[in-house]
């Protein structure tokens, strides 16, 4: 579930849901006992140089974490929580693992929850993201499917049998199998997301056999866009639309659109009824450039009833989409290639968008490179970011991106990045120190 606070959320309001604090042993035994036992990291460093999260003789998880007097929110990515001083109100612990009894403090806590800490004393970590990117990870993360078994078969049996490959890779966690015994809903989209065929005339993918492939091929099996077409030469009301709107106001059945019988009526349109869906159209690759430009008029041509009316501008019959496109404005600028980055940055991981930005590079002659990159350069490094353990991205993360680009750019330019005009990225001759890299991020408004 998503919730969308409605005001901002302030370090108050954090300090109300997530602690990084030793709370009171007095005021709440039970849950300082949990926090102890379970919220505590490591420890690491001098303590235990042998730790699983050392690496080249540091923590990789940041601990101990610097003290802060309180809450401080940073613009995306996590806040700083408030961890006091010990000789500032702070409180300190003495733990003991592995034989060995260590004294702790506010450092040393993994961010928690004190209802959850308390309900199930065991170790919860709970985190305040301020960023949509969350977003996208969760729908990726939840999407990911089924976790699978290792199995092997032996050269004895070649037969391929579907099912039994299916039954020996899954595996049932316990969550999963009570979700399942007890018939809840296994997954909703609201709203839900109707997807749209993109395609151009008589170019639709058909399936056929050896006795059927004539008749297939003289008569192919209609598509939400022919349907669409047909739809607005019979209906008023379709023909104010463009493509993605149309699953708002009708339903798609044996390869037509029919009007939705349930929903909110409109008043100007008597038997009209809207209900809550979005229309997806297909990505294109812009590489593919015809069928890409015919994907862009269809999301701003409202009624056309045929392919040559989505080719047609002011009574004049384009050759190619691509003109159409020029005839319409929407080429004048890079405003497409931005649109086509802008709709990539919410549904693709950052090395997919920097091979995006590579491909629009090499085929699709961006007329202001430079702009291309200084305004989507967070989005092609924010896996960069988050590797170096950074709150913001600043030169060095943006650099590491050009370097990853300028490789696989000069696969079929010789010359690189320097080729279009960007930045020359400055290759390092060592690794970054993550250490180092941190020290330079430091924010002195804190």
């Amino acid at each position: 579930m998503l919730a969308w606070c409605q005001d901002r959320i302030h370090p108050v309001d954090i300090d109300r849901i997530v602690s990084a604090e030793l709370p009171d042993q007095n005021a709440d035994p039970q849950l300082h006992s949990s926090v102890t036992k379970h919220m505590i990291h490591g420890p690491c460093g001098d303590f235990n140089p042998r730790s699983p999260c050392m690496k080249n003789k540091r923590c990789s998880k940041r601990y101990p974490r610097d003290y802060c007097g309180q809450t401080c929110t940073t613009n995306d990515g996590y806040p700083i929580y408030r961890r006091r001083d010990p000789g500032l109100g702070g409180r300190t612990a003495r733990i003991r693992q592995r034989l060995k009894t260590f004294d702790v403090d506010n450092a040393w806590i993994v961010p928690f929850n004190p209802l959850l800490s308390k309900t199930f004393n065991a170790h919860i970590n709970v985190e305040y993201c301020n960023s949509v990117r969350c977003i996208q990870y969760l729908c990726k993360y939840i999407n990911k499917g089924d976790d699978m078994a290792v199995f092997v078969f032996s050269d004895e049996d070649l037969r391929h049998d579907e099912i039994k490959q299916f039954v020996l890779g899954r595996y049932v966690s316990s969550n999963y199998a009570a979700w399942r015994i007890f018939g809840y809903e296994i997954h909703l989209s609201s709203p839900s997301v109707f997807p749209l065929n993109v395609h151009l005339q008589k170019t639709q993918l058909i399936y056929f056999t050896e006795k059927n492939a004539r008749q297939v091929i003289e008569n192919p099996k209609g598509t939400t866009i022919t349907a669409f077409l047909k739809l607005c030469s019979v209906d008023e009301f379709a023909a104010t639309l463009i493509y993605p709107e149309v699953p708002e106001y009708y339903t798609y059945n044996n390869n037509n659109w029919k009007r939705r019988s349930h929903g909110t009526e409109l008043d100007n349109w008597p038997g009209v009824s809207r209900k809550n869906v979005i229309g997806r159209v297909y990505n294109i690759h812009p590489t593919k450039q015809e069928i890409f430009f015919f994907r862009m008029l269809l999301h701003v041509v409202t009624g056309p009833k045929s392919f040559a009316d989505l080719c047609t501008v002011d009574g004049i019959i384009c050759a190619t989409y691509r003109e159409a496109c020029l005839r319409c404005g929407l080429l004048l600028n890079d405003d497409h290639l931005h649109r086509t980055l802008a709709e990539a940055s919410n549904c693709k991981l950052p090395w997919q968008m920097r091979r995006l930005f590579c491909s629009i590079l090499i085929h699709c002659n961006p007329s202001n490179p430079l702009n291309l990159w200084e305004s989507f350069k967070q989005s092609l490094s924010k896996d960069i970011q988050a590797n170096l353990a950074l709150r913001d991205s600043n030169d060095d993360v943006y650099n590491e991106a050009l370097i990853d680009m300028d490789r696989h750019i000069r696969r079929y330019v010789i010359r690189g990045l320097s080729e279009f005009h960007l930045p020359t990225p400055v290759h390092h001759e060592a690794p970054l120190d993550v250490e180092y890299m941190s020290e330079k991020n430091y924010n002195i408004a804190d």
